[in-house]
């Protein structure tokens, strides 16, 4: 009887350990599950926070190249005023200068018709005392 009792005892020291086989198993796939919804569900979220930080760079792109675009416009409108604004200072400029050749030439023909004047003034003056001398050596 005792080979029985031993077989019986070798019988149920097998089916505790296949028990406890079964049941290290049933926890290593449990843990596994859980470690794959764990995975699945960091996953989720790092997908979630890369979406979100994707989406506000594309945003913050968008706006400076709007901001961009402005600065370009305001820069291209301000170069377009200089411009006009010099191009009215050289017309002024020219203006001036053509201003002060008209005087200047007005100037000298004044002073040039001033001298012929006192130039024939003085020819009619020493015309007249000569034709007074000679009345004078004349008489």
């Amino acid at each position: 009887m005792d080979g029985i009792k031993q077989q019986i005892h070798a019988r149920q020291i097998e089916a505790m350990e296949n028990k406890h086989v079964y049941k290290t198993r049933k926890i290593k796939r449990e843990m596994r599950s859980e470690l794959d919804k764990l995975k699945d569900h960091n996953m989720a979220a790092i997908n979630d926070v890369k979406k979100e930080y994707d989406n506000k760079l594309s945003k913050e792109q968008r706006d400076l190249e709007v901001g961009l675009i402005e600065i370009r416009k305001k820069n291209k409108n301000i170069l377009a005023d200089e411009k006009k604004r010099y191009e009215r200072l050289i017309e002024e400029v020219k203006l001036s200068h053509e201003q002060k050749m008209t005087e200047m030439k007005l100037s000298q023909e004044k002073e040039m018709e001033k001298t012929k004047m006192a130039h024939k003034d003085y020819l009619d003056n020493l015309q007249e005392k000569f034709e007074m001398e000679k009345a004078k050596l004349e008489s």
